[in-house]
């Protein structure tokens, strides 16, 4: 039969997990559902997403090589 039409009014999910202190690396889940006209249907897209932020104040530190610290 398919996807029941009531599936519209279950909210989009999206949630981060910190692995560390500082958030510089995260684990994000998510579930999205989406309607197509065009296939006359829903689609749901589940999946997981391993997150790294780096913050630069400029675009030369992107490019630098890292001096090893003793």
């Amino acid at each position: 039969k398919g996807i029941n039409r009531d599936i519209q009014f279950i909210p989009d999910v999206n949630t981060t997990y910190k692995l560390s202190a500082d958030g510089r690396y995260m684990l994000r889940a998510y579930r999205r559902t989406q309607y197509e006209a065009i296939m006359d249907g829903y689609f749901i897209e589940t999946g997981f997403a391993f997150v790294f932020i780096m913050d630069y104040d400029k675009l030369k530190e992107l490019t630098a090589k890292k001096k090893n610290e003793d």
